[in-house]
This record gives structure tokens, C-alpha cells and sequence, in this order.
């Protein structure tokens, strides 16, 4: 017994042993991990996640690959924009790519990621390649400068974490209609582009690109940065001119040799700044589940793709003041906008697919002639600023009329959550209104309403006495009027309000009635069942019913055998008492 229990002690000792040498080469923490492009390209996009949920970012498939600023753009196929005479969109191709290529060694597997920023205003690229046992990254950022309208920057960072240094190439592709001259002693590609369906007119283009070196090499463990801009010109004549070539020419140039004077983040801080300001009325729709329903990522890929065509009049940075006075002025004439239903309706050729650049330009005109059919003319002649209204008024069906603001969407269509945000006034005063439409608990709706100045509301029909706005949401009840009125008006005055009651005649007035729950739960978990997922219901029904199949089977088997089976214990216990008497 000694002998054995020395024996297989050793046993135990030996198989504890190499069951910990097993664990210690599955631990994860003993050898260190070999990183690969997916997990730097996934460290790298890290960043966005959190934005992606609230869509101020869109990621691969809904990405807008396309940067523009209503004078010159850049799209998916890295091609020059510009606008064709008579267009509302930059629909007019160059044959110039003004982005620079990057290549590293082919033998290198690559993963890459498409971003657009909505809220920046940028397009972004992000390249991460496996080197042994490590990665290195790439990350291009593009934007055509809002203030700046002939400039086009492309800023680089390349990231180098290895213990090896990087040769990257550098490279910038030609065109054969493009031809160079030399100006002022600075090279400048040129070209010549007739424009056969009017009549004839001659549009003449200047680029002037950054100089773009041959390669270069990263060393290890460091991180650089380069940028590269183009200055892009466009000038239309009617007829053939001979100096119409150097002038377009020497505008480029100009603008070019100003944006090299200047840091590649002062040009990124001065465009931000501008992009925002362009999205000061802002709109927010809740998430839904539902299959093939329009959802914040649409709103906002789709308000991007809208500026990126309209130049920023009032912040251009040579413009003259005459021409700023003149773009405020069109700002604050609201006029008849917007007059129609709510372009939240879905499926729509507003709402079609911005993948190309032809995709782009189709959508993006077709929005522009709506606004200007229903009455924001007068917004639209602004430029962008004007046109970033304009969208918002369209999502909620708001009007201006005269000295106030009517939001007139259909009740029946606020069954998920929107707000609008800093919505313009008519006249003078600079207030501006948030409205917030919600759902309390019984699926009824109500709005909360405020404004930075004092400002009066009423609900539909204009039947209640208006209330007092401040900075305070007010909460007002969402009514339906028969005749169907607006859910909501506000004016400067509260006289103009009860002059407007008179005018408004409605034969009923009462509050909208209750969402269905199924309807309501289609939005909010993707099915009409509530909170559980479809697959169960469909789980517990196939439950239910193989239990009653069995339960029907086994009466109908007892039933057959009646009373007769030999094996009853009840008639073998009778059996069995019957023999002892």
C-alpha cells in the first residue's frame, strides 16, 4: 500500500504538472499576442463607435464618400467636381484626381475603413496593414474648405509602430485632357471643357496641386503627418477668349499660395467652425427597428451630401461685405417656407441610396428643386446656411406665415420622438425655438416647447389662450383639428395669436388620440409582439402545440386499451381480492 501510494503520488504530481503547462500555453496573457490589421483597424475606429450610435458619423456602407462645398467637390472615384453652368449641383466631371495615392508593399494584407464625419464636415480613410507580427496605419482625412471654396486638403498621418523602418511611395494620377503651363513660374495644370448642351459655352478650369514626393521613409516607432492641398478655378465664357486660360490660371495660383501660407490646423479649425455654424437648426428622430424605415443615419448622410453642393454664403472668407449683408438679408426673408407634407416619408427618391457620386448628384438636385417648388427660395439664394433650414422646416412641415411659425406634420406620423432644434423666427428678432415631440406612457403625444427670447404658442386650431415660451420647455398637448390644421403655432405677439384664432375655422378640436401598441412596439423592438423577440413566440408556440399533440395521443392510446390491459394495477388488485375470498 506504501508502495502504491508513493507510485501514485508521482502520477498526480506529474499530470497536475502538465495540466498547468497546458494552461500556461492557452493563457492569453503568457506570450504576447500577435496584433494584425483588424485588431489596429478596430483600435482605430474605437473612437467612432460611441458617435456612430447617435449618427453623427457614418461608417463603411454608410459613409458619404464625397466632399464638396458648392464650388468644387471631391468623389468616390477621387475625381474633380465642378458646377456645370445652369446646375444646382456640382455635376460637371474634370478628369482630375487631386487626392494623393499612398502604397506600401503589396506582399502586405490590408484592411481599410471609410468614415464620414457629419458634424466636421470630412470624408476619411483609414488603411492598416500587417506587418509580421505587428501593423502600420494609414489615415487620410479630405475636405474641400468652406470658407476657402477653391481649396481642397488632404491631410495624411502614417503611423509606424514597428521596429522597422516604412518606405511609402507617394503618387498623384494624370489625365490626358489636362495639359500644364507655367504662369507667374508656378506649374499649374489646366484644361478646356466644352459644354455642349448650352450652347456652346466654353468653361475653363485652373487646378494647382501641392508638390507630391516620389516616397518617402517613415522610421520606426515614429508617426508623421503631411498635407496636401489643391486650388481648383472655374471660369464660363460664351466664345473663345485668349486670355481666358491665364486668368482662371492666376486665380489659382493666388488661392494657393494664400493656403500655403497658412497651417494645415488653422485650415482645419477655420472649416470646422464653419461646417458648424451651417448646422446651428439641427433635427433628431428616435431609432427605430422597424424592417425599411428612415432612421437618423439617413437624415444626416443625406443633410451632408445637401451642403457639400451649396456654397457657404455669408462665411466666405474672401467675400466682399456688400455680399455678406446681402446673403443675411436672404437669411432672415423666411417667406412661404416650407409649404407641403413632411419629406419623413418613406420610401422616397429624396432618401435613395448616396454610394456614387452620380447617386449624389441626383439626390441632391432633386432635394434642391423640392425646396425651391414649396416655397424656400429666398433660403436657397442664401446658400447653405439657408439650405440647412430649409431641410429641417421640410422634416417637420413647418411654415412661416406672415409674423409666425406653424409646424403642420400629421399627428398620425408622431409615433417616434423628434426634436427640432433652433428654429429660425420671421421679422427681426433673432429668437429661435426648440420643439420637442414626445410619447408619455399611454402612447399619447405632447410637445415640449422653448425659446431663447419671449416668444407665445398655441396648439392646434389656436382654441386654448397662448402661453408664454422662455428657456423653459413649456409642455402643450398635441391636438387634431377638422378640418386638419397645424399642431402648433408661434408668433412675437400673443395679439397676432388671437387675431389668428378667428382666422383659423374648425368645426372639432380635440386631442390626438393614443398610438396603437403594435405599432409602437414595431418601432422600438423591430416586431408587433412587444419586448420578446420574434423566435421566441415562434419557440413557445411549436412548444405549446407538440405538448397538446402529445396529450391528444395519450388520451386517445388510454381510451383504446379501455379497461382490459392485464397490467392495470387497479384490476390486479381486484383480480387479486376476488381469489382470497
Amino acid at each position: 500500500m506504501r508502495r502504491f501510494s508513493k507510485q501514485g503520488r508521482k502520477k498526480a504530481l506529474l499530470g497536475a504538472i502538465a495540466i498547468l503547462f497546458i494552461l500556461y500555453c492557452l493563457y492569453p496573457g503568457s506570450r504576447s499576442p500577435q496584433v494584425t490589421q483588424s485588431v489596429c483597424l478596430k483600435e482605430r475606429l474605437q473612437n467612432y463607435v460611441n458617435r456612430e450610435k447617435d449618427y453623427s458619423v457614418g461608417l463603411n456602407d454608410f459613409a458619404v464618400k464625397f466632399a464638396g462645398n458648392g464650388y468644387v467637390a471631391v468623389g468616390v472615384e477621387n475625381e474633380l467636381y465642378f458646377r456645370e453652368p445652369g446646375s444646382r449641383v456640382l455635376s460637371l466631371s474634370s478628369s482630375f484626381s487631386p487626392l494623393v495615392n499612398i502604397e506600401l508593399p503589396e506582399s502586405w494584407s490590408k484592411k481599410s475603413a471609410e468614415i464620414t464625419d457629419f458634424e466636421k464636415g470630412e470624408w476619411r480613410r483609414i488603411h492598416c496593414y500587417d506587418i509580421g507580427n505587428d501593423c502600420a496605419c494609414i489615415e487620410e482625412r479630405i475636405y474641400a474648405h468652406a470658407t476657402r471654396p477653391s481649396l481642397v486638403v488632404q491631410d495624411i498621418q502614417i503611423v509606424n509602430p514597428t521596429n522597422n523602418a516604412l518606405q511609402v511611395k507617394f503618387s498623384r494620377p494624370n489625365s490626358d485632357k489636362w495639359t500644364n503651363n507655367e504662369p507667374t513660374q508656378s506649374t499649374v495644370t489646366t484644361a478646356q471643357l466644352r459644354n455642349i448642351t448650352l450652347n456652346g459655352n466654353i468653361v475653363q478650369l485652373g487646378v494647382i496641386c501641392s508638390t507630391v514626393p516620389d516616397s518617402l521613409t517613415i522610421l520606426q516607432k515614429r508617426e508623421e503627418k503631411f498635407s496636401f492641398i489643391c486650388s481648383a478655378e472655374q471660369q464660363v465664357t460664351e466664345s473663345q477668349q485668349p486670355d481666358a486660360s491665364s486668368k482662371v490660371s492666376l486665380e489659382a495660383v493666388k488661392a494657393f499660395q494664400k493656403a500655403r501660407q497658412i497651417s494645415s490646423s488653422v485650415l482645419e479649425k477655420e472649416h470646422e467652425t464653419a461646417w458648424k455654424e451651417l448646422q446651428s437648426t439641427t433635427f433628431y428622430l428616435s431609432t427605430s427597428k422597424a424592417p425599411d424605415v428612415l432612421n437618423g443615419i439617413h437624415i444626416n448622410s443625406t443633410r451632408y451630401a445637401l451642403l457639400s453642393q451649396v456654397e457657404a454664403k455669408g462665411l466666405l472668407s474672401e467675400e466682399s461685405y456688400e455680399d455678406k449683408q446681402t446673403a443675411d438679408r436672404l437669411l432672415g426673408q423666411l417667406g412661404k417656407c416650407y409649404t407641403g407634407h413632411s419629406n419623413l416619408l418613406y420610401p422616397s427618391k429624396l432618401w435613395e441610396s448616396l454610394k456614387s457620386s452620380a447617386g449624389i448628384q441626383q439626390v441632391t438636385d432633386l432635394w434642391l428643386l423640392t425646396l425651391e417648388k414649396k416655397g424656400c427660395g429666398d433660403l436657397l439664394k442664401s446658400g447653405a446656411r439657408g439650405v440647412s433650414k430649409a431641410f429641417v422646416l421640410s422634416l417637420l412641415a413647418a411654415t412661416f406665415d406672415q409674423n409666425h411659425l406653424e409646424v403642420g406634420i400629421d399627428p398620425a406620423d408622431l409615433h417616434r420622438q423628434m426634436r427640432a432644434f433652433r428654429l429660425p423666427m420671421p421679422g427681426a428678432t433673432k429668437a429661435l425655438v426648440d420643439v420637442n415631440l414626445h410619447l408619455d406612457e399611454e402612447n399619447v403625444n405632447y410637445m415640449l416647447v422653448s425659446s431663447t427670447d419671449q416668444l407665445f404658442a398655441c396648439p392646434a386650431g389656436c382654441q386654448d389662450d397662448p402661453v408664454t415660451l422662455s428657456a423653459r420647455p413649456i409642455k402643450l398637448p398635441v391636438k387634431v383639428t377638422k378640418p386638419l390644421t397645424s399642431i402648433l403655432y408661434v408668433a412675437t405677439s400673443r395679439r397676432h395669436l388671437l387675431q389668428l384664432r378667428s382666422a383659423i375655422h374648425v368645426s372639432e378640436v380635440v386631442h390626438a388620440p393614443a398610438h396603437e401598441n403594435e405599432v409602437i412596439a414595431l418601432h422600438e423592438h423591430g416586431h408587433r409582439l412587444g419586448g420578446l423577440p420574434t423566435s421566441f413566440w415562434i419557440f413557445l408556440g411549436a412548444i405549446l402545440i407538440a405538448f397538446h399533440v402529445f396529450l391528444v395521443k395519450l388520451l386517445w392510446t388510454e381510451w383504446r386499451k379501455g379497461d382490459t390491459t392485464p397490467y392495470n394495477p387497479y384490476l390486479r388488485y381486484r383480480y387479486q381480492s376476488q381469489r382470497n375470498h
